[in-house]
């Protein structure tokens, strides 16, 4: 039982940081694309406002999937919590049982 809950830094395949990789890649990419390509002010603002609203997407993406690890992580925990404390619980009662058992004392 105790080896169900050990915690592991490594809770995937590392697909979270290669597509963190993957995405500020990219960023760099467009955004060199985009300084370098020959057109006018009211163009470059325009890819530039598009650029950085799909930037804004990837990141909310990204928080999302790591969000949602956390929240399984923590769930994880308070269920061992849970279990544990059960545990501790039925522990005490059984040993305060056989004590009163052994003393011929009940409550």
């Amino acid at each position: 039982m105790r080896g169900e809950y050990e915690y592991s830094a490594d809770t995937g395949t590392g697909a979270g940081t290669f597509l963190l990789g993957m995405a500020c890649g990219a960023a760099v990419g467009a955004a060199v694309a985009l300084l370098m390509a020959p057109k006018s002010g009211a163009e470059l603002r325009s890819d530039l406002a598009q650029q950085a609203d799909s930037w804004k997407r990837t990141a909310s993406d990204t928080y999302d999937q790591a969000a949602g690890q956390v929240n399984r992580v923590v769930e994880r925990g308070r269920r061992a919590a849970r279990d544990i404390a059960d545990s501790a619980r039925k522990s005490g009662e059984d040993m305060a049982d056989s004590a009163a058992s052994t003393t011929g004392y009940n409550s």
